[in-house]
């Protein structure tokens, strides 16, 4: 009887196991904190939300990022520079080599940062 109860015990908590941790929350990935000061708009809200989209970008540093938001406050706003019907590809691909770091230019990290937003190929590889 009583090797019975163990056996079932143990069979009850290896089938309950895989339910102890929540399936949602991933380990690999780098949670942010949102400033939820009372004091702020919903644009420097959308900004900081903007800033923490762009630091998962391959090679995107925050204050690169940071920096890129004051060019393009929001991800509508570049999206909107990326549509201009009048550059070409090769302009939009280059469109902010300067705007990433005060003095440097990022031509890479540019061209990175334009086929994240707008490649329609789910297996193309952001190096």
């Amino acid at each position: 009887m009583n090797r019975l109860f163990c056996q079932q015990k143990i069979t009850r908590w290896l089938s309950e196991k895989c339910y102890l941790h929540d399936d949602v929350e991933l380990d690999c990935v780098v949670r942010h904190k949102i400033n939820k000061d009372t004091h702020d708009g919903p644009l420097q809200r959308a900004q900081e939300v903007w800033v923490n989209e762009l630091t998962m970008i391959p090679t995107m540093s925050r204050k690169c990022a940071e920096y890129l938001t004051k060019y393009f406050p929001t991800r509508l706003s570049l999206y909107e520079a990326y549509d201009d019907p009048t550059l070409s590809i090769e302009q939009k691909q280059t469109l902010l080599t300067y705007m990433l770091e005060p003095g440097k230019q990022r031509v890479k990290l540019s061209d990175i940062i334009y086929r994240f937003l707008t490649t329609r190929d789910r297996d193309e590889l952001l190096v």
